[in-house]
Order: C-alpha cells, then structure tokens, then sequence
C-alpha cells in the first residue's frame, strides 16, 4: 500500500484544512499527524489505526525477540569462556601427565634394554660355566682314566 496516495485523502493534506494545521501548530512535533476521517464514518482511519497497532505490536515482539536472542547469545558466550576458564588446568594436567607417560615409556623401553644386557650377559656366563664344567668333568674323566690304568699296571707288576 502506498501510504503517499493515502496521506493526500486524510490530514493537513486536504484542501482547505491546511490553515487549520497551521493554526494547531502549538502542539508539539511529537504528537504526530493527526488523521482526519475520509469516507464513509472514518472506515479508512479506522482500518489505518488497527494496522498500526498490529504494527507496532510486532515491532515490539521482534524487539523483544531480539533483546532475548542477544540476552541468550551474552549467556552462551559467557558460559563458553567459563567453560574454558574451567578447562585451562584440567588441559595443563592432561599435558604433565602426557609428558610423565612418555617418560615412563622411555624409561621402560630402557629398563626392557637392559634387562635384555643382563640376560644376554648371564646366558654367557652360564653357557661359559656349563663348557668349563663340561671341560672339567672331561679332564677329570682323562685323568681317572689315566689314573685307573697306572693303577692296574702298577697292581699287574707285583
């Protein structure tokens, strides 16, 4: 709707009623136009009225909706910072702890290194001492059997 075509049916824009807006020019600038009735018993001011009140009815639930909409996003955004706010030591310990796990790890992986040193270095020494025994066993079975035949050709010459 075109309200320019509407504003020369009604108000100070019809002949003849211009010099009475001049005269009501004592009122203030914030009163508004004030809307003389045109056609039949002032339908037009009345149809014109109720859509300015639904109007304004909207304008204020849009304002409202909008208040809300930017009350809510505040909400949220604070309770994003408390959140990290909140999160900041947790994260700091996540950190250590990740750090004394890999130390740890590092730790075993030396301890698995030389634990396996030390196995290696007993199995020699044991593999060593079962050949020196097994030498020794030997030698002493040369010997018995040096000894044993000394014996007997020592016991057949009396």
């Amino acid at each position: 709707m075109d309200w320019r075509a509407l504003a020369g049916r009604t108000g100070a824009g019809r002949e003849g009623e211009r010099n009475d807006a001049e005269h009501e020019g004592q009122r203030g600038h914030q009163d508004g136009a004030q809307a003389q009735p045109a056609g039949l018993d002032g339908g037009l001011q009345l149809r014109i009225g109720a859509l300015r009140e639904r109007l304004l009815d909207q304008l204020a639930e849009l304002e409202a909706r909008v208040d809300f909409e930017g009350a809510r996003e505040r909400r949220i955004r604070l309770a994003t910072l408390d959140v990290v706010q909140d999160a900041r030591p947790l994260m700091a310990d996540l950190v250590r702890f990740e750090k004394e796990r890999v130390e740890a790890e590092t730790a075993l992986a030396n301890g698995q290194r030389d634990l396996q040193r030390v196995q290696d270095a007993a199995r020699q020494a044991v593999q060593e001492r079962q050949r020196s025994q097994q030498a020794a066993q030997a030698q002493g079975l040369q010997l018995a059997r040096e000894a044993g035949g000394r014996l007997r050709v020592s016991g057949g010459g009396q």
